[in-house]
């Protein structure tokens, strides 16, 4: 009979798995990750790449870029007119924002060019001397892209940039809603509702704002003002409850629906600067500073752990029971604890882009997949494109 022999190949496979995946954490627990492979991509570090059917996407000088999320080889590479942002990946298609103003919709195998769409700004006064760009990472939902604009230079006030609602297909513009120098930073999309920050700075006040906004016509449901700008913060959904970081020093949690404030919390009102985009997982909030990492309580605001760095710090990404973030160093924390799992050291500033943590299924077995980290690195035109390793995790085949 040949099931008893494959039920003992079957067992056989599962404790070589799980030898290889206790093999392999040892080697993720110490203080040092390894690099699986690096591209030079000059300013790569304002870019969060994405992953997407085994090729991981990033913005960089001048270019967009694709790669192999295994090996690291170059698949194709798209020229803009300026530094591109953060990719979106949706439906075989990359989104994309550049400094040169405009929104590309890229075919995500070949990177061939299937539409741009230009940004425009609106002023009563002289706008010859102003510069904006698109710098976050469009929001795909439905077949509508959600982006916005903001003034980078400007010397005259007030200048407003826009928020825009794109067809995914064609690019034509359906609505636009202004906003005072714009939007840098991510919106989220939910059942109608898109949620955005705006850094609303103007010559003799700050006015930044959460707002809601009716994802179908346009109209503003709500708006909720902080005392700071929002400027690196991209507001993070857990079903009613909003969670946004202002430059006021301050994270918030408000009511999605209602945008009525449940708690805030200074964490370290001495630290100066923005507050970065919270990430939100198990009843957990996390969210960095210019120097601090912290852990807090999802429906209190109280703080559970923090770790400090003294160093700038990326947005955080959490990944199964893990957080990642970067500083001078690429850093993975326990999510419960704040306990250090792993660094990669590199001795050039990396904050400025979030980590993209993705598990790819191992050669050696079917049980468990490996972890891998892409980021990059802040050197300039000397700047790289990391891909680092993560350690074993399950693999869940969904």
């Amino acid at each position: 009979m040949p099931f008893p022999r494959l039920k003992k190949i079957a067992f056989l496979a599962l404790i070589l798995s799980i030898l290889l995946f206790t093999s392999c954490s040892s080697s993720v627990s110490a203080l040092e990750s390894d690099v699986l492979w690096s591209y030079n991509i000059p300013y790569c570090s304002f870019s969060t790449a994405a992953v997407s059917d085994g090729r991981v996407y990033v913005g960089g000088n001048d270019n967009v870029y694709c790669f192999d999320a295994a090996t690291g080889k170059n698949m194709w590479i798209y020229k803009t007119g300026g530094t591109a942002g953060s990719p979106t990946v949706s439906g075989g298609r990359v989104y994309v924002g550049s400094w040169d103003r405009n929104i590309y919709c890229l075919d995500a195998n070949t990177g061939a060019l299937i539409w741009s769409f230009a940004t425009t700004i609106s002023s009563a006064g002289d706008v010859s001397n102003t510069i904006w760009v698109v710098v976050a990472a469009p929001a795909v939902s439905n077949g509508r892209v959600f982006v916005g604009s903001a003034v980078a230079f400007s010397t005259y006030d007030p200048v407003y940039a826009y928020f825009y609602y794109l067809d995914a297909a064609t690019g034509k513009n359906i609505w636009r809603y202004p906003l005072s120098r714009g939007v840098n930073t991510s919106p989220t999309v939910s059942n109608g509702h898109i949620y955005v920050g705006s850094w609303e700075v103007y010559l003799s006040a700050c006015d930044g704002n959460v707002y809601c906004l009716d994802a179908y016509t346009g109209a503003k449901f709500w708006s909720y003002q902080t005392e700071g700008w929002i400027y690196w913060s991209s507001p993070a959904l857990d079903g009613y409850r909003l969670y946004v970081s202002s430059n006021d020093r301050n994270v918030y949690c408000l009511e999605a629906s209602t945008g009525y404030k449940i708690w805030n919390n200074s964490l370290n009102p001495y630290a100066h600067g923005d507050r970065s985009s919270p990430a939100v997982a198990n009843a957990k909030v996390y969210v960095t500073d210019l120097s601090d990492i912290y852990c807090l309580n999802a429906y209190t605001g109280a703080k559970i752990w923090s770790n400090s760095t003294f160093n700038w710090l990326s947005s955080p990404t959490v990944f199964r029971g893990r957080v990642y973030y970067k500083s001078s160093k690429v850093v993975c924390l326990d999510a419960d604890t704040g306990a250090s799992i792993w660094a990669f050291s590199h001795g050039d500033l990396m904050w400025a882009s979030a980590p993209t943590v993705a598990v790819f299924r191992s050669y050696y077995s079917l049980y468990f997949g490996r972890v891998k980290v892409y980021v990059g690195s802040d050197e300039g035109s000397d700047a790289k494109f990391y891909c680092l390793d993560g350690g074993l995790t399950t693999y869940t085949i969904s």
